[in-house]
């Protein structure tokens, strides 16, 4: 049996039951990316469940440990105010345009820029729900930090064929998904002829 072998942690001991925060990037250049998450918490955090979405990662784990948690992504190189958000509910816009002062958009607007202390203030919890007052989570990084420091694949506003690495990547995913599923060489060649190949 499993329980032999891994000691459980004490919120799984005393039964305490689990809850979650979920983190949204944007494209634009937040420091990290879901899949990092993933990656991050799996290898940092014990008693966590984690799921990838393609711009939020959520974390699952015993409520005693959540907040702990939370507040250490919060104060790491994971977290920037402008550009990553605490979402729970309505995640979207990690793709959409930023909002006025380089915010990510948010259609619940959970969070404000202060324009007086230069800071961005959450006004709403996770899931929208108004706080008692609002809370500072700091200043955003300046946006030449943000490029250097991002884990997200982008490259700005070059047309694919343009790319040669690009062309190459999506070329070997999709020769790598057709050979291994089902080896039609049809599709390769298609896709050769679509990107300007041979």
């Amino acid at each position: 049996d499993m329980k032999d072998f891994v000691e459980p942690i004490d919120g799984a001991k005393k039964g305490i039951r689990i809850r979650y925060v979920q983190f949204a990037d944007s494209m634009y250049n937040a420091p990290a990316q879901p899949y990092d998450r993933a990656r991050s918490y799996m290898r940092r955090f014990r008693g966590v469940d984690t799921g990838t979405l393609s711009g939020r990662q959520v974390v699952e784990m015993r409520e005693s440990d959540l907040e702990e948690t939370a507040k250490l992504l919060m104060e790491s190189e994971f977290f920037d105010p402008a550009k990553t958000g605490l979402r729970g509910a309505t995640v979207h816009g990690h793709s959409l345009r930023l909002d006025e002062n380089g915010l990510m958009f948010d259609a619940l607007q959970r969070y404000v820029f202060d324009e007086d202390e230069g800071v961005v203030k959450y006004v709403k919890d996770q899931v929208g729900v108004e706080l008692d007052e609002p809370i500072s989570v700091g200043e955003p990084l300046p946006e030449d930090k943000l490029r250097e420091i991002t884990t997200i694949y982008r490259y700005d506003n070059v047309s694919l064929r343009d790319d040669p690495e690009v062309i190459k990547v999506v070329e070997e995913v999709h020769f790598a998904r057709t050979a291994g599923g089902y080896g039609l060489e049809v599709f390769n060649d298609d896709l050769q002829s679509k990107l300007g190949g041979n």
